[in-house]
């Protein structure tokens, strides 16, 4: 703390910061009392820390915070897949958001329908989210012309003289650490209509 600070003084003269990545070992240190504050991931706050232990160092509070988690899709012309829209909006109707808020956020979470809350000044309310709907995403993959194969059950497309498996990776930074199980939805949804890929986790500091 500066003590010649000329407003209003903190309370604390000092602070230690110690920078925890694992949020379970984080949520060990604070049960023992190592730790004062932590953020809680959402099966945390809704699931492991309601006992004694948690009770005993802290309690849990709660409040909006502006972030959105997405998944972006190459457009580069690096694969063969995503620069048709029909596919990206393929890839949407294939999400389960309410599964995802249900099963892996706990209803802490709200669906968004842009960048901006509600609350936020440029929300724009008159935009959609597009709804869950397994048989559309269907449909526009077989208009882009990614067809079941009647022998494995795959999408294929035939490019360049070339038969072409819709399969890709999906590369994830490492501390999002309740990102796979968010995108484990999405992999389900798309092996039932011919999809699939593998999870790729990179370090944060490799994620570009």
């Amino acid at each position: 703390r500066w003590e010649d600070y000329p407003f209003e003084r903190p309370h604390f003269a000092k602070q230690i910061l110690k920078i925890q990545p694992d949020r379970n070992i984080a949520l060990l240190m604070f049960k023992s009392g190592e730790l004062d504050e932590i953020w809680l991931t959402p099966q945390q706050f809704a699931t492991q820390s309601n006992d004694d232990a948690y009770k005993n160092h802290g309690v849990k509070g709660y409040y909006t915070r502006r972030m959105f988690a997405y998944i972006g899709w190459n457009m580069d012309g690096s694969n063969p897949f995503f620069e048709d829209v029909r596919v990206r909006q393929a890839m949407a109707y294939a999400y389960d958001t309410d599964r995802v808020l249900k099963n892996v956020t706990y209803n802490l979470y709200t669906e968004s329908n842009g960048i901006f809350d509600p609350e936020h000044w440029a929300h724009n309310p008159n935009t959609k989210p597009i709804r869950f709907n397994l048989d559309r995403a269907a449909e526009l993959l077989d208009e882009a012309g990614w067809l079941v194969d009647d022998e494995d059950g795959w999408r294929y497309k035939e490019i360049d003289g070339t038969k072409v498996k819709f399969e890709f990776d999906m590369m994830m930074a490492n501390s999002f650490s309740y990102s796979i199980p968010m995108v484990d939805t999405l992999r389900d949804n798309l092996k039932k209509i011919g999809v699939s890929f593998t999870f790729v986790t990179i370090e944060n500091a490799a994620f570009d």
